[in-house]
């Protein structure tokens, strides 16, 4: 299971221009806690490198997970681009010597005429046979900056705003009223724009120069949601309670890193 969801701009671009209004803030990425039925989400020990869980039954490093008894196993990435950095966190089932879902974090690139476009997608995997298998794909964070002032005239027009910038930031936490079974998922997000409500499929130029109401962060509401998450057939993939607004992203991929290569 892919799930993109639009993603948006972690690059400040604008930080010099003072009276240029801060972005809105980020959501934390996870929340450790416990639910009803006694499933847990818990911190790792170690540092960027190696995490590994407390009783050193797993370690996590990039793109790999570590058993006690030496075991590697290699996590099948999303991305043929992507790179892999440890979870800093495991799920643990209720049961004692239960499975456990642990995760690598896969990040993304571009760089592009007026700025670029980043992503990072959660992956979680719970372990089988021998194998990794991924359960969750989830886009935790994400920017995109794009446009640029070229000319003083330019900078006018745009009121010192010389780039539109997208940000997305998402939570992920237990659901504590789940009293039994595989833990039930949390899955929060926050989309926003500026100047106002810019969009990737338009044509700046069209916009016309800005006005001071244009100097404002709009939160996309449309991609700003919170779903529950809860495992099919209790073996994966997990699923949403409710679909992603995946058409609404793939229509006007707002959030989104362009494909390598398209002009913008």
């Amino acid at each position: 299971m892919r799930i993109l969801i639009l993603a948006a701009a972690l690059l400040g671009a604008c930080a010099s221009t003072p009276d240029l209004p801060a972005p809105p803030g980020m959501l934390l990425p996870v929340s450790a806690g416990a639910d009803q039925a006694g499933n847990r989400i818990e911190p790792l020990g170690g540092d960027m490198d190696e995490r590994c869980t407390f009783d050193g039954a797993w370690c996590v490093e990039a793109g790999v997970f570590r058993r006690a008894d030496g075991q590697s196993l290699e996590a099948p990435a999303p991305d043929d681009r992507a790179e892999p950095a440890p979870w800093g966190f495991v799920v643990r089932l209720a049961e004692p010597g239960g499975p456990v879902l642990l995760g690598q974090v896969w990040r993304t690139s571009d760089a592009y005429s007026g700025g670029g476009a980043s992503q990072a997608v959660l992956v979680l995997y719970r372990f089988a046979d021998g194998a990794a298998l991924a359960v969750l794909t989830l886009q935790q964070a994400g920017d995109a900056l794009i446009r640029a002032c070229f000319s003083e005239a330019d900078t006018r027009a745009r009121r010192g705003a010389c780039h539109d910038d997208y940000r997305f930031s998402s939570h992920i936490s237990l659901d504590p009223a789940n009293a039994a079974g595989w833990p039930v998922l949390r899955y929060e997000t926050q989309a926003a724009s500026f100047p106002g409500a810019v969009s990737r499929s338009e044509d700046a130029a069209e916009r016309g120069a800005l006005t001071a109401a244009d100097l404002v962060w709009r939160i996309d509401e449309g991609c700003t949601i919170t779903r529950s998450l809860c495992l099919e057939w209790r073996r994966g993939p997990y699923m949403p309670s409710e679909p992603f607004p995946i058409a609404r992203i793939i229509a006007h991929n707002d959030f989104a890193p362009p494909p390598q290569g398209r002009r913008v």
